[in-house]
């Protein structure tokens, strides 16, 4: 479940440190990603990046800087729901997958099925002035 983003306005010169000392303050000691440049999938395909995380043994929490500009995500996960949500996310896909082939067939007949009307209104619309 993702927080509002965090856009602006917010006082020019604000930096990840900043927000980090501020929600420190309430979550406790960020913990900083392993490796620099931790890159998250963002809205339509962007890479954004991770830069301070919190969490506990009941929730977590990662502050997201979006490679489009100077805003910022914090995403709030219950830990306790985050394996049935990714179990359904997962058996999801796997239904999408499957019924995509039966969609695929399905737009093609329809698709054939509207050519065949066209051509069969044209044939009955021409054939009273067809002369050969």
């Amino acid at each position: 479940m993702a927080a509002p983003t965090f856009r602006p306005p917010f006082p020019n010169g604000i930096r990840a440190n900043d927000f980090i000392e501020a929600l420190s303050a309430t979550y406790g000691v960020a913990e900083k990603p392993a490796a620099p440049g931790n890159i998250v999938q963002g809205e339509f395909g962007a890479q954004d990046e991770i830069v301070a995380c919190w969490q506990d043994s009941h929730y977590s929490f990662d502050l997201i800087r979006s490679s489009y500009g100077p805003t910022f995500r914090l995403v709030g996960v219950l830990k306790r729901l985050q394996s049935p949500v990714q179990a359904a996310t997962t058996e999801a896909k796997r239904l999408d997958d499957q019924e995509a082939r039966q969609r695929d067939a399905a737009r093609i007949a329809d698709e054939k099925e509207t050519e065949r009307a066209r051509l069969e209104k044209s044939r009955r619309e021409n054939k009273p002035n067809f002369r050969p």
